[in-house]
């Protein structure tokens, strides 16, 4: 199996892991309802773009701090919202980065790419309806 199927340590391939966790959805639902559920996943829509755009970049220049530090965002991103199957994909990234594995960015950025756009479809989904939420919050 390689890398680009794995997280760093994970042991499981990509189609092992969840595209979203229902447990991280269900918990930022409680802590703030459907306005920060809206918020938090309008907002990574809104900003993973360019953290592609920048591993594309990064990619493009061979540049591994670039990359790695991207993926550590978006590996964070990721996490805040459960979407469990790309943030496995930044973490192996970021570590491949980190250990100087420039041979492998290539296949891992291209399985990120992937896991961005399922999640994105996923998230949109989930999305709290926008009208109402502005409703609820004015």
């Amino acid at each position: 199996m390689s890398a680009a199927t794995q997280g760093p340590d994970s042991g499981r391939s990509d189609q092992d892991v969840r595209l979203l966790d229902p447990g991280a959805i269900q918990r930022l639902r409680e802590w703030g309802g459907d306005p920060l559920l809206g918020r938090m996943i309008r907002l990574f829509l809104e900003l993973g773009p360019d953290r592609m755009e920048t591993l594309r970049k990064g990619l493009a220049d061979r540049d591994l701090d670039a990359l790695g530090s991207t993926a550590h965002s978006l590996k964070s991103s990721a996490a805040n919202l459960g979407a469990e199957r790309l943030r496995l994909g930044a973490a192996t990234l970021e570590e491949a980065c980190r250990r100087g594995e420039g041979g492998e960015v290539d296949q891992l950025v291209h399985a990120l790419e992937e896991a961005f756009q399922e999640t994105a479809e996923a998230l949109r989904r989930v999305e709290p309806n926008p009208t109402r939420l502005e409703e609820e919050e004015g």
